[in-house]
Protein backbone atom coordinates (compact mmCIF):
# COMPACT_ATOMS: atom_id res chain seq x y z
CA UNK A 1 0.00 0.00 0.00
CA UNK A 2 1.31 3.44 -0.90
CA UNK A 3 1.04 6.40 1.33
CA UNK A 4 0.37 9.99 0.49
CA UNK A 5 2.79 12.69 1.49
CA UNK A 6 2.01 14.49 4.70
CA UNK A 7 1.21 17.76 2.98
CA UNK A 8 -1.63 16.12 0.96
CA UNK A 9 0.07 16.54 -2.36
CA UNK A 10 0.89 13.70 -4.57
CA UNK A 11 -0.96 10.80 -6.13
CA UNK A 12 -4.34 9.69 -4.81
CA UNK A 13 -4.27 6.53 -2.81
CA UNK A 14 -5.08 3.37 -4.76
CA UNK A 15 -8.20 1.52 -3.60
CA UNK A 16 -7.63 -1.77 -1.94
CA UNK A 17 -9.10 -5.12 -3.10
CA UNK A 18 -11.69 -5.10 -0.33
CA UNK A 19 -13.03 -1.76 -1.57
CA UNK A 20 -13.44 -3.25 -5.06
CA UNK A 21 -15.24 -6.22 -3.63
CA UNK A 22 -17.63 -4.08 -1.60
CA UNK A 23 -18.35 -1.80 -4.62
CA UNK A 24 -19.05 -4.88 -6.74
CA UNK A 25 -21.28 -6.32 -4.02
CA UNK A 26 -23.29 -3.09 -3.78
CA UNK A 27 -23.59 -2.91 -7.55
CA UNK A 28 -24.61 -6.58 -7.73
CA UNK A 29 -27.21 -6.09 -4.98
CA UNK A 30 -28.58 -3.03 -6.76
CA UNK A 31 -28.88 -4.94 -10.03
CA UNK A 32 -30.53 -7.88 -8.26
CA UNK A 33 -32.96 -5.49 -6.55
CA UNK A 34 -33.81 -3.82 -9.85
CA UNK A 35 -34.38 -7.23 -11.46
CA UNK A 36 -36.61 -8.26 -8.55
CA UNK A 37 -38.64 -5.06 -8.91
CA UNK A 38 -39.03 -5.72 -12.64
CA UNK A 39 -40.21 -9.28 -11.92
CA UNK A 40 -42.71 -7.96 -9.35
CA UNK A 41 -44.05 -5.39 -11.80
CA UNK A 42 -44.38 -8.05 -14.52
CA UNK A 43 -46.13 -10.43 -12.09
CA UNK A 44 -48.49 -7.64 -10.98
CA UNK A 45 -49.36 -6.85 -14.60
CA UNK A 46 -49.93 -10.55 -15.29
CA UNK A 47 -52.22 -10.82 -12.26
CA UNK A 48 -54.15 -7.74 -13.36
CA UNK A 49 -54.71 -9.30 -16.78
CA UNK A 50 -55.91 -12.54 -15.16
CA UNK A 51 -58.32 -10.60 -12.93
CA UNK A 52 -59.73 -8.76 -15.95
CA UNK A 53 -60.16 -12.05 -17.85
CA UNK A 54 -61.83 -13.71 -14.85
CA UNK A 55 -64.17 -10.75 -14.38
CA UNK A 56 -65.21 -10.99 -18.04
CA UNK A 57 -65.75 -14.75 -17.68
CA UNK A 58 -67.78 -14.18 -14.52
CA UNK A 59 -69.95 -11.64 -16.34
CA UNK A 60 -70.63 -14.04 -19.20
CA UNK A 61 -71.40 -16.86 -16.73
CA UNK A 62 -73.85 -14.64 -14.88
CA UNK A 63 -75.57 -13.75 -18.15
CA UNK A 64 -75.78 -17.44 -19.11
CA UNK A 65 -77.11 -18.27 -15.64
CA UNK A 66 -79.84 -15.64 -15.96
CA UNK A 67 -80.80 -16.98 -19.40
CA UNK A 68 -81.03 -20.52 -17.98
CA UNK A 69 -83.19 -19.28 -15.11
CA UNK A 70 -85.50 -17.54 -17.56
CA UNK A 71 -85.80 -20.68 -19.69
CA UNK A 72 -86.45 -22.82 -16.63
CA UNK A 73 -89.21 -20.44 -15.56
CA UNK A 74 -90.81 -20.67 -19.03
CA UNK A 75 -90.61 -24.48 -18.95
CA UNK A 76 -92.15 -24.47 -15.47
CA UNK A 77 -95.01 -22.24 -16.62
CA UNK A 78 -95.70 -24.49 -19.61
CA UNK A 79 -95.60 -27.56 -17.38
CA UNK A 80 -98.19 -26.01 -15.06
CA UNK A 81 -100.42 -25.11 -18.01
CA UNK A 82 -100.22 -28.63 -19.45
CA UNK A 83 -100.87 -30.17 -16.03
CA UNK A 84 -103.96 -28.00 -15.59
CA UNK A 85 -105.24 -29.02 -19.01
CA UNK A 86 -104.66 -32.71 -18.26
CA UNK A 87 -106.42 -32.44 -14.90
CA UNK A 88 -109.35 -30.68 -16.57
CA UNK A 89 -109.60 -33.38 -19.21
CA UNK A 90 -109.40 -36.11 -16.58
CA UNK A 91 -112.17 -34.44 -14.59
CA UNK A 92 -114.25 -34.18 -17.75
CA UNK A 93 -113.55 -37.84 -18.53
CA UNK A 94 -114.48 -38.84 -14.99
CA UNK A 95 -117.73 -36.87 -15.17
CA UNK A 96 -118.63 -38.41 -18.53
CA UNK A 97 -117.82 -41.91 -17.30
CA UNK A 98 -119.96 -41.39 -14.21
CA UNK A 99 -122.80 -40.10 -16.39
CA UNK A 100 -122.49 -43.07 -18.77
CA UNK A 101 -122.52 -45.52 -15.87
CA UNK A 102 -125.48 -43.74 -14.27
CA UNK A 103 -127.40 -43.69 -17.58
CA UNK A 104 -126.64 -47.37 -18.02
CA UNK A 105 -127.99 -48.18 -14.57
CA UNK A 106 -131.10 -46.02 -15.05
CA UNK A 107 -131.81 -47.48 -18.47
CA UNK A 108 -132.32 -51.00 -17.20
CA UNK A 109 -128.81 -52.21 -17.85
CA UNK A 110 -127.48 -55.01 -15.67
CA UNK A 111 -125.77 -54.09 -12.43
CA UNK A 112 -122.02 -53.74 -12.19
CA UNK A 113 -121.49 -57.25 -10.92
CA UNK A 114 -123.29 -59.01 -13.77
CA UNK A 115 -121.29 -59.75 -16.87
CA UNK A 116 -123.09 -58.36 -19.88
CA UNK A 117 -121.30 -58.27 -23.20
CA UNK A 118 -121.33 -54.88 -24.85
CA UNK A 119 -121.20 -54.25 -28.56
CA UNK A 120 -118.65 -51.41 -28.24
CA UNK A 121 -118.14 -48.14 -26.47
CA UNK A 122 -121.17 -45.91 -26.00
CA UNK A 123 -121.45 -42.90 -28.32
CA UNK A 124 -120.70 -40.50 -25.45
CA UNK A 125 -117.56 -42.43 -24.48
CA UNK A 126 -116.44 -42.66 -28.10
CA UNK A 127 -116.93 -38.92 -28.58
CA UNK A 128 -114.97 -38.17 -25.42
CA UNK A 129 -112.21 -40.54 -26.46
CA UNK A 130 -111.93 -38.82 -29.83
CA UNK A 131 -111.77 -35.38 -28.21
CA UNK A 132 -109.07 -36.57 -25.84
CA UNK A 133 -107.17 -38.11 -28.72
CA UNK A 134 -107.29 -34.83 -30.62
CA UNK A 135 -105.66 -32.98 -27.73
CA UNK A 136 -103.19 -35.78 -26.95
CA UNK A 137 -99.57 -35.75 -28.03
CA UNK A 138 -98.94 -35.83 -31.80
CA UNK A 139 -98.65 -39.33 -33.18
CA UNK A 140 -101.30 -40.82 -30.91
CA UNK A 141 -103.70 -42.95 -32.88
CA UNK A 142 -107.46 -42.84 -32.19
CA UNK A 143 -107.64 -46.61 -32.49
CA UNK A 144 -105.01 -46.97 -29.76
CA UNK A 145 -107.17 -44.94 -27.38
CA UNK A 146 -110.45 -46.71 -28.14
CA UNK A 147 -109.12 -50.25 -28.00
CA UNK A 148 -107.10 -51.68 -25.12
CA UNK A 149 -103.54 -52.80 -25.77
CA UNK A 150 -103.02 -56.57 -25.99
CA UNK A 151 -101.33 -58.01 -22.95
CA UNK A 152 -97.98 -59.70 -23.48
Amino acid sequence: MSQTPANGTGAAPEPQDSEYASDEAVESAALAGAAAVQRLVAERNNLRQRVIAQQQELGSMRAANEELRRRLFVVHQRYVEVAKRVVGQLEQFDGTMRQVLQDGQNGGAPSRGAAAPQEGPSPEAATLAQRLAATAAPGADDDDILEPEPES
